[in-house]
C-alpha cells in the first residue's frame, strides 16, 4: 500500500504529538519528584471523552471521541464549536480522535483530523 504525501505528513505528525505527550509526563513526574508545586487550572468540564488537543496560535482545539471539536479563545475565555466535522462513528474504539494543524496553518488554515465512519458496503 502506497501513501501519498497528506497521510504520510499526518502519521508524522501523530508521532511528533506521542513523543511531545511523553516529554509532558516526564516533566510532571520529575515536578513530582522534585516537589514543585504545579497549578491546575480548570478550563472546561463539560467536555465528553476529550481526545485530541492542538494549541494554534493562542485557540485550543479539543476533539471529543463523540465527534465534535471544539475550540477556545483561552484568554478572551470564549468557546464555540468548529463547523465542517464530518460524521463519525463512535462505537468502541471509533470516534473523533486525534487532531494536528498544518505546518503552514499561519497562512491555509488547515488542520488534520483522524476518526472513524460508518461504512454500509463493509459492516464490521
Amino acid at each position: 500500500m502506497k501513501m501519498d504525501k497528506q497521510m504520510l505528513f499526518f502519521f508524522r505528525r501523530v508521532r511528533r504529538g506521542c513523543v511531545g505527550l511523553v516529554v509532558a509526563f516526564m516533566a510532571v513526574a520529575l515536578a513530582q519528584a522534585a516537589s514543585v508545586a504545579l497549578k491546575v487550572e480548570v478550563i472546561n468540564a463539560t467536555l465528553q471523552s476529550p481526545w485530541g488537543l492542538v494549541l494554534p496560535d493562542g485557540r485550543m482545539l479539543v476533539t471529543e471521541k463523540g465527534g465534535t471539536a471544539r475550540c477556545w479563545l483561552r484568554l478572551a475565555r470564549r468557546r464555540g464549536t468548529l463547523g465542517g466535522v464530518p460524521l463519525v462513528s463512535s462505537e468502541g474504539q471509533g470516534g473523533l480522535l486525534d487532531v494536528a494543524i498544518d505546518p503552514a496553518f499561519a497562512s491555509n488554515q488547515r488542520i488534520y483530523l483522524s476518526y472513524s465512519e460508518d461504512d454500509a458496503a463493509n459492516p464490521a
